[in-house]
This record gives structure tokens, sequence and C-alpha cells, in this order.
């Protein structure tokens, strides 16, 4: 029975950590898009690709 609350737990955490992740790092996303070079937003896809990324790797590494 714990194995099964930890993989549930663990979804949890997983599901109400990546939208949070998305909220922090939005303006930064948005402020940073503005400079170099590149269209503003392909460089915002990739930004936030690379939060997605992130939290697919680190997020369940992060499971309290």
């Amino acid at each position: 029975m714990p194995l099964i609350l930890q993989v549930v737990l663990s979804f949890i955490w997983w599901a109400i950590g990546f939208p949070v992740v998305w909220i922090i790092v939005t303006p930064v996303i948005f402020v940073i898009s503005i400079f170099g070079k590149g269209s503003y937003w392909t460089k915002i896809k990739t930004y936030y690709g690379a939060a997605t990324e992130f939290w697919k790797e680190l997020g369940i590494l992060l499971v309290p």
C-alpha cells in the first residue's frame, strides 16, 4: 500500500508542480525573449519547451 500511495503522491506533485514552474518562469521567459536574434514567438516556444523538459527530468527527482 505505501508504494501505491507514493506513486499517487508523486503524480499529484508532478501535476501541481508543472503549472507552478510555468507560472514562475513566464515573466522571465517574456523578458529574456525580447533580447537576442530571432523571432520573439519562436524564442518563447523554445524557452517554454526547455522549462517543460526541465520539469520532465527533475520533477520526479524533487518529490518530497
